[in-house]
């Protein structure tokens, strides 16, 4: 094996998914944090098109009218939640307002466990396949809101690259994961006014989250204090 190679190896590799913008800012902190004495190697993947004025949304899947539409767009796989989200969600229609209407645009190893768990527990929601890379953007501004998730361990290794795309879409973002995350970061740097987080195991406030951001958009907007 190269030397090279060998070496890339033995350092802590982490995925970062998309824009490179956060490098500089991250790779110090992450380093100190994990207390390693090179540099981590970094591992990219393909971002998708920018999102501006001109992007325009997809129409609303059928089934939507008279819902706010969460979607979970991308890989829902072994890195991400759903076990919290899943007992907030349940929560939120038996005894909060039942708002949200989960869109599951979503591939993965979760993804089929997430909507077997919703036909047993008779949770609502809605079911599609991931739009062509050139739609990703219109997709993006489509819902009320997004939902991301990320467990513990993989906190520091992997970045979901939808997260540029969901705070560019001008949507509240709820995020169930940790602050230690950099998905907390990126959306308290540049959504803090439609953020809301809630940390793996915390189904209550979870739930909450759901209400107040559904109470939220019912208002006539988002521009609530960050809760998390």
């Amino acid at each position: 094996m190269p030397v090279s190679s060998r070496r890339a190896r033995e350092r802590p590799c982490r995925r970062v998914d998309g824009d490179r913008r956060w490098i500089a800012l991250q790779i110090n902190a992450f380093v100190r944090n994990a207390d390693v004495a090179q540099p981590c190697a970094l591992i990219f993947t393909q971002h998708f098109e920018s999102i501006d004025a001109t992007t325009r949304p997809l129409a609303r899947p059928a089934g939507a009218d008279g819902h706010l539409l969460l979607l979970y767009s991308g890989n829902w796989g072994m890195a991400h939640d759903y076990e919290t989200f899943l007992a907030a969600y349940a929560g939120h229609h038996r005894e909060g307002s039942g708002r949200f209407l989960l869109w599951l645009n979503a591939v993965g190893g979760a993804a089929g466990q997430v909507e077997t768990r919703l036909k047993q527990a008779k949770l609502p929601y809605l079911r599609s396949q991931p739009v062509p890379l050139a739609n990703l953007a219109s997709l993006l501004v489509t819902p009320d809101a997004h939902l991301i998730t990320l467990l513990d361990p993989f906190v520091g290794f992997v970045l979901p690259s939808k997260v540029y795309g969901c705070v560019a879409s001008g949507r509240p973002v709820l995020f169930v994961g940790s602050e230690r995350s950099d998905v907390h970061l990126v959306c308290m740097t540049d959504a803090r006014e439609r953020y809301l987080r809630a940390d793996v195991g915390d189904v209550e406030g979870c739930r909450k989250a759901l209400d107040d951001l559904a109470a939220r958009l019912d208002a006539g907007g988002s521009q609530s204090a960050t809760t998390g």
